[in-house]
């Protein structure tokens, strides 16, 4: 039987390559990681580049023409997928054009980058007759691609050749079709599905709210929904896991016990999934990190995670906790923003390390423009008002906290850093009633503010208040002493035995 030819495999578009037979998508031959439905999604516009492409048909694409319950917001969710990852806008298409009401359309020019390599390749032997003919018609090709795409309409897409085994197995039998039909759908992210098609649409629901629209309670109650549906749902139990220790981490809950159920649902999925499964090691990295376990987390199978085009947030968080490689994980966060340009934890990450690094002007930069994305983040907002008081800015980290304090005044980690503000205001009773119990409570669970904690206490000039937030800190896993010995508002600590004491012994277990 003759072999399919390989040329046409793989598209190019702008300065992304996707490799069709292998499903991968990469930028400047760097992979970028892009699965579930969302990869469909792009496979199947880019086979069928300037055509338009109904929402009903990606809907029987994506889940196999099984009732979906919110087949238009999964949909929505999906393609937004796409397009983050393509750094692409709704309103100014590069790529995905939407065509209100009806679908989608692929508008931009498509080169096939085997078709051009077999040109170069052949070019070097002009004393053959034939290889000269192959290579013209290589030229002509992948001319043919990169000026007229509209042309390809002509080419059945693979797509169309599953419908076409679609039929085939419905004529076998109704025991096939059944088969063909009862494939878990695909999750936004790339996860491992349910085989309960409503526990995965309240699962890819979740995903959007916790992705797109930054509503952390939301997203939990919703992926708890899943778990209703399927309480074997491995997957469903990690994001809830994350779930407890996002809200937890953005200052929406302080209540310790709810580590014990991140800690369970974590032990479940550990069962179901191999323990290289990327969502596994984060929700590994996020409870081990906030019960300060940090011995338990798999560091080695993170650094192997990350590489491939996965999420560094958890690996880099690790790192800078331990002040270890802070110039790879600056450029590791870089790359990831170059890749993905709306990822907001990667670029709030950036700007909170830039800033314990001294680059507060950096800092201030990358965190304006988290907030402008997102401005109902506050973590962001607090890492930013961190940065405006480093930089001698206290009236800019007011103006930003009054705007916020409507909607998240009873928020935890506003009240933090409310509360840091006013002390190094000097409004010493107003700060302390900021920095009330349940604060406190939270900042014991945070590692962004446990440490931070001790800069309260020494703006207030309660040194052995200080000295124990900064132990609990150490205990904990946050080993920054480096930032520790520059930090502003740790200056009247420095002369104190006990604050040179925390840092050498620190010092010394890394000898």
């Amino acid at each position: 039987m003759k072999s399919e030819p390989q040329s046409g495999t793989s598209i190019e578009f702008g300065p992304f390559s996707f490799d069709k037979a292998l499903g991968k998508l990469s930028k400047q031959g760097t992979s970028i990681r892009l699965r579930g439905m969302p990869l469909k999604i792009l496979q199947h516009l880019v086979e069928r580049p300037a055509e338009l492409v109904s929402r009903g048909e990606l809907q029987s694409l994506l889940w196999n023409g099984t009732a979906f319950g919110d087949f238009e917001q999964g949909l929505n969710t999906a393609v937004n997928v796409v397009r983050k990852t393509l750094s692409d806008s709704a309103d100014q298409p590069r790529y995905i054009e939407t065509v209100p009401g009806q679908g989608y359309r692929f508008i931009a020019p498509l080169r096939s980058a085997v078709a051009v390599q077999e040109t170069h390749t052949s070019g070097g032997a002009l004393d053959s007759g034939s290889m000269v003919a192959d290579a013209n018609q290589g030229v002509e090709s992948a001319r043919e691609i990169r000026e007229a795409p509209v042309e390809r309409k002509a080419i059945a897409p693979r797509s169309r050749w599953w419908i076409a085994v679609a039929v085939a197995m419905a004529a076998l039998g109704c025991g096939a079709w059944w088969t063909f039909q009862s494939k878990p759908q695909a999750l936004i992210d790339g996860s491992t599905p349910s085989a309960n098609h409503e526990a995965n649409d309240q699962y890819n629901l979740a995903f959007n709210f916790l992705a797109f629209q930054n509503d952390i309670p939301r997203a939990r109650k919703t992926f708890e929904r899943a778990l209703e549906l399927d309480p074997h749902f491995a997957s469903a139990h990690l994001q809830r896991a994350l779930g407890i220790i996002i809200e937890i981490y953005n200052g929406y809950a302080n209540d310790e016990s709810a580590l014990y159920q991140a800690e369970e649902d974590l032990h479940q999925a550990e069962q179901a999934l191999p323990g290289s499964d990327g969502l596994l090691l984060a929700a590994q990295a996020g409870v081990y990190l906030a019960q300060g376990r940090l011995d338990r987390i798999p560091w080695a199978k993170l650094e192997e995670e990350w590489r491939p085009g996965g999420n560094p947030v958890w690996l880099v968080i690790l790192r800078m906790l331990k002040e270890q490689q802070t110039e790879e994980s600056l450029a590791i966060l870089r790359m990831g923003i170059d890749r993905y340009p709306l990822e907001n934890p990667v670029r709030m990450f950036l700007g909170e390390l830039l800033r314990t690094q001294g680059d507060t002007a950096g800092a201030i930069h990358a965190l304006q423009r988290v907030l402008q994305q997102g401005p109902r983040h506050p973590t962001a907002a607090w890492f930013l008002t961190m940065a405006y008081l480093d930089k001698g800015k206290p009236e800019q980290a007011r103006a930003l906290l009054e705007g916020m304090r409507l909607e998240f005044e009873k928020n935890y980690m506003w009240r933090h850093a409310w509360a840091i503000l006013l002390a190094a205001e000097g409004k010493r009773e107003e700060a302390l009633q900021a920095m009330d119990e349940g604060t406190l409570k939270f900042a014991r669970l945070t590692w962004t503010v446990t440490s931070t904690t001790a800069d309260f206490y020494a703006l207030q000039g309660d040194h052995s208040k200080a000295i124990e937030w900064l132990q609990l800190a150490i205990a904990r896993g946050d080993e920054r002493v480096s930032y520790f010995r520059r930090n502003p508002r740790l200056a009247t600590l420095r002369s104190d035995t006990r604050f040179q004491s925390i840092i050498k012994s620190v010092e010394a277990r890394r000898k």
